[in-house]
C-alpha cells in the first residue's frame, strides 16, 4: 500500500511498446478488491507518442492520478482520434486538468478519459 509516481518535466521522443506512464493493477489484500496503487502525479511532460497511449491506469487508485500541464499528441487508434489516456478495471480518481492534446495543440480544461472494460 501507499504505491507512488511523479512524473515531470520529461519529453518522450515517440518510441513506445505501451503506455508512456503506466499503472497496473494488482489486488488488495485487506479488502479484496483491485486497485492501482495510492497517488500519480504526472504534470509538466511533452509526449510525442501517436500510436500508443501516453498514460493506462488499470483500475481506481486509492487517492487519484492527477495529469495536468502536459503536452499529448493525440492517440490514434486505427484513424479513430481518443484520449491519449484510458483508465480500465473501473472509473474515476482521475483528474486530468489544462492538458495540450493534438497535434494543433488544443488546451483540454478536463478530460479526456477513455473508459475501457
Amino acid at each position: 500500500m501507499g504505491e507512488a509516481y511523479e512524473a515531470r518535466y520529461n519529453l518522450h521522443l515517440g518510441h513506445s511498446t505501451g503506455p508512456v506512464f503506466d499503472v497496473h493493477a494488482y489486488i488488495n489484500p485487506a479488502s479484496g478488491q483491485s486497485i492501482a496503487g495510492d497517488t500519480y502525479k504526472i504534470h509538466h511532460n511533452t509526449v510525442l507518442v501517436t500510436n500508443k497511449f501516453a498514460v493506462g491506469i488499470r483500475a481506481v487508485p486509492v487517492k487519484g492520478v492527477w495529469i495536468d500541464h502536459n503536452g499529448f499528441q493525440w492517440y490514434d487508434n486505427n484513424g479513430r482520434d481518443e484520449s491519449p489516456v484510458y483508465q480500465s478495471g473501473g472509473s474515476g480518481r482521475i483528474y486530468m486538468t489544462q492538458n495540450l492534446i493534438g497535434s494543433d495543440k488544443v488546451l483540454y480544461a478536463q478530460g479526456p478519459v477513455l473508459k475501457l472494460g
